[in-house]
């Protein structure tokens, strides 16, 4: 027979007075009455939640059980790890906020079943653990599983701190046998391992979530304790579905040493959005690993999902590995399945004198980003950015992959992967430090300087193959281009092969040595454009593009489209607007205007560049404001007339190569200070 209930009220009052006075602020302060669970296993009649003999009220007049009030499971009632010692047994038994505090370094554990077809939805927080703790051992150990729903509308919090010193001990909420879980407040945030401060912090957490989860939340925090030490946090992701909808994640900041996303086992996938959880909101930004506090350790955050793991995420920015302090940070992104699609990544952030290393892992999958930056390095504190690509793994960068600063390192090691560039790597004044590369793939657009720079390459294998997705205009066969260009050939270059190649276009890749740079040669291919002069009628668009429909130009009095390569002309005699909107990189010949009653202005996204010069005739007026950065290397001739660089805005510029002859007006209208460096 179960003892009676009535024989230990008395002990379960002093219980439970303790129990509130050690929760300090953790206790929701609220209208609702404060229950604590005191059924206990093989003891109580029951132990199901609707039995209210299983509840004692410490605080407030209302009714008593856990429907609408602050619940709180200590010691008292605790039971064996793994044996289920309280049973949510029926719908409408929500609470207004759920705590648990029960130590389990004495052998206290909470284990909460919700049965197949129960609902239980928590109105606001869910706390795990004690926040500052005067005691170093506290240990929270709690499990909620069954094939039940939890449906939590507030924040998360599983943290013990400790204000002494010592490394903590870890509490752990464990929904792994949990059928469902379901967050739903886009303001509620999501903390493991806490957010405490103090010299003695020491945080520590782990969450592991239930088999299919759909949260949506403002943030998710691990590992974010300024305090020295702890155990770090760790969020395992469930092994089912994991439906993620986030402002932010932020793994390892401040002094905690480590925080780790990730599937623990072989199951699970993963989809990551922002808030309002549309296919196109990439309006998360996350930070893996921010030294933001003096002290050691080297704080780590790092997304691992790799396993096999399917993975569907759109952001917007990651910064991997960060500190502006003395001491070191430390981040990563692993994948080998699925797709990581980011507008932005910031790899090694380091603007102090603490080191900061940053790893990309791709095993496989894709990783998809628009501009990625290798090293961003304003101290003396070194940052290093390692980007590893194995088969069969793929990088796209639909831009370009550059160090933001010449100090730092940046390494790219490819075995058997593929990295897709849709403009360049690195610069000509601040070059990748490393590519390493073994039976691998590039891909690149060539051009008529290199479209990539490294200080060191090290090519192994039988064939590393390059790509070309585009080349620039030429006129005759064999035509020559730099891909790649190094200072250091340290492995075998004559490894380099040619893949596939644009417009029927065949040739082959060349080492020039001579010039220090792996080169594509074409042979041969399809009936070239001849070279022409062409005059602007700005009929029937404005736009200025290689578009052979494209027919905004005349050839005496036939209209005609523009090629790379054309020699072209702008004057008084044109039909049609005098805006001509610059779409892409335009190589012509030669650059004439030589106008004196209309006045033309460049604008649009594109560059003038190749081997044009400029040449402004006549007393009209040429403004240059188009946003792309003009680079070619002939000269800029005023003869008459005036030559504008930008039209109240940061757009326009000249080259810095090239001669220069002024007998007219040059005039800068920036909004922002400007000079010439010719």
């Amino acid at each position: 027979m179960n003892t009676p209930t009535i024989k230990i009220a008395p002990l379960r009052k002093m219980r439970a007075v303790f129990l509130l006075a050690a929760l300090g602020t953790a206790a929701p302060c609220a209208l609702a009455n404060t229950e604590v669970w005191i059924g206990a296993h093989d003891v109580s009649a029951t132990t199901n939640w609707s039995d209210n003999a299983n509840w004692f009220n410490v605080q407030g007049t209302g009714g008593p059980g856990p429907n609408g009030n602050d619940v709180v499971f200590g010691d008292q009632g605790s039971g064996t790890q793994g044996i289920v010692n309280s049973v949510v047994d029926a719908n409408l038994l929500n609470p207004f906020s759920l705590t648990f505090t029960n130590n389990s370094a004495n052998g206290n554990f909470q284990t909460v079943l919700i049965p197949d077809g129960i609902v239980t939805t928590n109105a606001n927080a869910l706390t795990v653990g004690i926040r500052l703790s005067a005691a170093n051992s506290y240990q929270t150990t709690v499990a909620i599983q069954g094939g039940g729903t939890l449906v939590q509308n507030g924040s998360v919090q599983v943290d013990n701190s400790t204000t002494v010193g010592g490394s903590g001990l870890l509490p752990w909420l464990d929904l792994s046998g949990l059928t469902n879980f379901i967050m739903t407040n886009a303001s509620a945030t999501i903390t493991v391992a806490g957010t405490s401060s103090g010299s003695e912090a020491r945080g520590s957490g782990r969450l592991d979530l239930a088999q299919t989860n759909f949260i949506t939340a403002s943030a998710i925090n691990v590992a974010l304790g300024t305090g020295n030490g702890g155990l770090g946090g760790t969020l395992n992701l469930g092994e089912g579905t994991n439906v993620i909808n986030v402002g932010t994640i932020n793994l390892a900041a401040g002094k905690i040493n480590n925080a780790t996303m990730k599937f623990p086992g072989t199951t699970g996938g993963l989809r990551l959005r922002g808030v309002t959880g549309a296919d196109d909101d990439r309006n998360v930004n996350i930070t893996l690993g921010n030294r933001s506090n003096s002290g050691s350790g080297t704080p780590t955050g790092v997304m691992d999902f790799t396993g096999g793991h399917p993975v569907d995420v759109k952001v917007n920015s990651v910064t991997v590995g960060k500190s502006n302090q003395t001491g070191a940070g430390a981040g990563g992104i692993q994948i080998d399945a699925g797709t990581f699609d980011a507008t932005t990544i910031n790899m090694a952030v380091a603007s102090n004198t603490g080191a900061v290393n940053s790893t990309n892992l791709v095993n496989g999958g894709f990783l998809i980003v628009n501009n990625m930056s290798m090293a961003n390095q304003t101290s003396t504190g070194i940052a290093t950015g390692s980007l590893i690509i194995n088969t069969p793994g793929t990088v796209i960068a639909s831009n370009s992959i550059v160090k933001t600063t010449t100090t730092g390192v940046g390494n790219i090691v490819m075995t058997g992967g593929s990295l897709i560039v849709g403009s360049n790597i690195g610069a000509a004044t601040n070059a990748i430090d490393n590519l390493t590369v073994a039976d691998s793939s590039l891909t690149l657009p060539a051009a008529l300087a290199p479209s990539a720079y490294f200080t060191n390459i090290t090519a192994t294998g039988t064939a590393n193959t390059i790509n070309v997705t585009s080349v620039p205009g030429f006129f005759a066969y064999p035509a020559q281009f730099p891909l790649i260009s190094y200072i250091n050939a340290i492995g075998d270059n004559n490894t380099f092969v040619v893949g596939t190649l644009p417009n029927s276009f065949k040739g082959y890749i060349s080492n020039n040595v001579s010039t220090l740079s792996i080169d594509l040669v074409i042979t041969n291919g399809p009936a070239l454009a001849q070279l022409k002069s062409i005059r602007w009628s700005g009929s029937p668009t404005g736009d200025w593009t290689n578009g052979v429909s494209v027919l905004n130009w005349l050839t005496n009095s036939t209209a005609v489209n523009y090629n790379q390569g054309d020699t072209v002309t702008f004057d008084d005699t044109l039909t049609g607007t005098p805006n001509v909107n610059l779409t892409m990189t335009l190589t012509p010949t030669d650059l004439i205007v030589n106008n004196s009653s209309a006045n033309y202005a460049f604008t649009g996204v594109g560059r003038l560049s190749g081997v044009t010069g400029l040449t402004k005739k006549g007393t009209g007026k040429l403004i240059i404001d188009n946003a792309g950065t003009n680079d070619f290397s002939g000269p800029v001739t005023i003869s008459a007339g005036t030559l504008q660089v930008g039209n109240n805005d940061a757009n326009g510029n000249l080259p810095t190569t090239g001669g220069w002859d002024n007998e007219g007006t040059l005039a800068f209208s920036r909004s922002e200070t400007w000079c010439s460096r010719r």
